[in-house]
């Protein structure tokens, strides 16, 4: 299993009213924290073998965080929404790779613990898309199988990888994780979590 993590960042924030991905969370960017937790001790979890941000709105700002340690790519299509920035990306993966770990730059709560999980779940069921449940809801983060790859280059619109996991039913494994549930899309999200701690 070849495993590489994206975390898509490419968004307007447009219910934001805002750059949303630099929004504070405990005193750092919100894209700095997201990107901390597919880390230990300053080192990818070892499963991943890389870690790329899809960047596209507010691009030149967003490069000031600290996003050492991962590889940038600025989706040529991101005005069309989140589906057309991974589908932008998706068409650049390398051959070797076998598995995307698709990531949000605005779920706060997710932690190391959550995605090695992922992991270890992707790695007991490689021909599945893995993904999470919350709230009743199947989504991201996921998984994806490189058979898949070629359905996700063909995304175009602001749906992402929840498209396959509605298409395939069969061939999805999910895990519940409450933490998937918390991102936040406005102002009042990021208030009403102002005690929020990592």
């Amino acid at each position: 299993m070849i495993l590489e993590a994206v975390l898509l960042a490419a968004g307007n924030s447009q219910r934001f009213g805002g750059i949303k991905q630099l929004a504070l969370i405990n005193g750092r960017p919100m894209i700095e924290h997201c990107l901390s937790q597919y880390f230990v001790d300053g080192a990818l979890l070892p499963t991943i073998a890389k870690i790329s941000v899809v960047l596209g709105a507010n691009e030149s700002l967003i490069r000031q965080c600290d996003l050492a340690q991962t590889t940038l790519f600025l989706a040529a299509n991101w005005q069309r929404g989140m589906g057309a920035s991974l589908a932008d990306f998706v068409k650049h993966i390398p051959q070797t790779t076998t598995h995307l770990l698709i990531g949000l730059a605005d779920q706060i709560a997710l932690k190391t613990a959550d995605f090695a999980a992922l992991i270890t779940h992707s790695q007991q069921n490689p021909e599945m898309i893995v993904c999470t449940q919350y709230r009743h809801v199947q989504g991201v983060p996921a998984i994806i199988p490189r058979c898949f790859f070629a359905e996700l280059a063909r995304l175009d619109s602001d749906k992402g990888a929840r498209v396959l996991i509605k298409q395939y039913p069969n061939q999805v494994h999910s895990l519940v994780m409450q933490n998937a549930a918390i991102d936040i899309d406005t102002v009042q999200d990021l208030n009403s979590i102002s005690n929020f701690k990592s």
